[in-house]
């Protein structure tokens, strides 16, 4: 008696953690077909709110989701959104993030970015600002279109990131 018990115990142990292992391969390669979204997205000067969600985005698990039917060929749109931020990001049905658009408002511009204005717009103010991503085809498209005032006169300006050898954001108007 005592040795079927053990013996059971130790089939029930063994069937467990095999299951476990599966579990983490699956969902180490989910994190992995993300990875060059994150790659791609993030920048060292990337505001906290962007790249938690951005995480949000990579880490979500659209087979999970109850529209999600493996049969289907379909793609899945899913929004995600903070209190200034939002990301539309569109999923394959194997889990991939094939693209997204996000938009932030009012965040914290890159030094280089406010930098450029004060020297070029010296007392101007800023009145806000948008941060656009685009994400499609393992390429990322970053802007920033910011809006100063000065008296009465208003202005947006354009500024995109460019990713050569350094970041460096371009004046783009």
């Amino acid at each position: 008696m005592k040795t079927l018990v053990l013996s059971l115990l130790a089939f029930g142990l063994c069937s467990i953690s095999y299951a476990q292992k599966s579990d983490t391969e699956t969902l180490k390669s989910e994190i992995l077909s993300n990875l060059s979204y994150l790659q791609k997205v993030n920048v060292d000067d990337s505001p906290v709110i962007v790249m938690k969600l951005e995480h949000i985005a990579a880490n979500y698990d659209i087979k999970e989701s109850s529209i999600y039917k493996s049969k289907s060929a379909a793609t899945y749109d899913v929004v995600f959104e903070e209190s200034n931020g939002k990301i539309i990001a569109t999923y394959h049905k194997s889990g991939k993030l094939i693209r997204s658009i996000e938009e932030y408002k009012n965040l914290k511009l890159p030094l280089q970015v406010s930098t450029s204005i004060s020297k070029k717009y010296p007392g101007w103010s800023f009145i806000g600002n948008i941060h656009k991503i685009t994400y499609s085809k393992n390429k990322a498209s970053k802007m920033y279109t910011v809006q100063i005032k000065n008296k009465k006169q208003t202005k947006l300006l354009k500024f995109e990131l460019d990713k050569t050898t350094k970041t460096n954001y371009l004046a783009v108007n």
